[in-house]
């Protein structure tokens, strides 16, 4: 771990000095606010020192910003000891994603976003995935945690874009997030490609609008041989709303997804 106010030099020779640690225990590496000279920036870390990472960032800097509300990788740090990369420090205007399907936690109890906002966050994170596309690119690693949305507006920012690879037929150093990945990519049998963004997409929207997993149901309270996350979410998914296989409906102690599920259409 970075010790506050300390100096990491670039490729590009500029030195940022680290303010804190904003984030960490994730699966690549842990992020820090840093500034150069009165500018902020953040800076990931990756726990391993694997060439791959490296060779990825430099490919997408080379690429140079899809959009601005992908937050791309500007600047590398590779000094033998670390590595990573500087990237747009996101303001505190944004709150992380999951304040889509849970709400923001207040003192006073948990508030729900105004439905507007809800949906005008989707748009945004489905237009940048659609520029993504159209630059024949992929993120394969869309989650709630790699978005930060401003509940404001639900404007958005996906960082975390190091796993950005080309959308078919490319080299991807991770395969997704469990409950955000394709079945047969979960399982090993094809590889991530933009359809994982896709897949991703379906289950953030459905989270939004339904407060739970759109795989998670009743089968869950039956699995006594394995890991139910894994049964369910690759060996034998089963949309909970399916319409002629009910064996997954959502739980019935579930009041959230079964009460939003009132506001809308019979459509499922």
């Amino acid at each position: 771990m970075l010790k506050n106010d300390e100096v990491l030099t670039s490729e590009s020779g500029k030195q940022y000095t680290v303010a804190d640690r904003i984030s960490s225990g994730t699966g690549q590496g842990d992020v820090y606010r840093v500034f150069l000279g009165d500018q902020v920036f953040a800076m990931k870390i990756f726990h391993d020192h694997d060439s791959d990472y490296i060779g990825q960032i430099h490919r997408q800097m080379q690429r140079g910003k899809v959009c601005d509300e992908l937050v791309t990788p500007i600047d590398v740090i590779n000094d033998g000891k670390n590595l990573g990369y500087i990237m747009e420090y996101i303001t505190e205007d944004y709150l992380p994603g999951s304040i889509l399907y849970n709400g923001i936690q207040r003192e006073e109890g948990k508030e729900e976003l105004p439905f507007a906002v809800k949906i005008t966050a989707l748009y945004n994170i489905s237009k940048i995935l659609s520029y993504l596309f159209s630059a024949d690119l992929a993120i394969t690693d869309v989650k709630f945690d790699n978005c930060m949305v401003n509940p404001n507006n639900g404007d958005v920012k996906i960082f975390d874009t190091d796993t950005v690879i080309r959308s078919e037929n490319g080299k991807s150093f991770v395969e997704g997030t469990l409950g955000f990945m394709p079945p047969l990519t979960m399982l090993g049998k094809e590889s991530p490609d933009k359809y994982n963004d896709c897949f991703a997409l379906a289950v953030m929207i459905f989270m939004t609008l339904m407060g739970s997993h759109p795989l998670m149901g009743r089968m869950a309270d039956k699995i006594q041989t394995e890991d139910p996350e894994t049964y369910l979410f690759a060996k034998r998914p089963v949309y909970v709303w399916h319409p002629v296989n009910d064996s997954n409906r959502p739980d019935e102690d579930n009041e959230q997804t079964t009460s939003k599920l009132m506001k809308y259409p019979e459509v499922f």
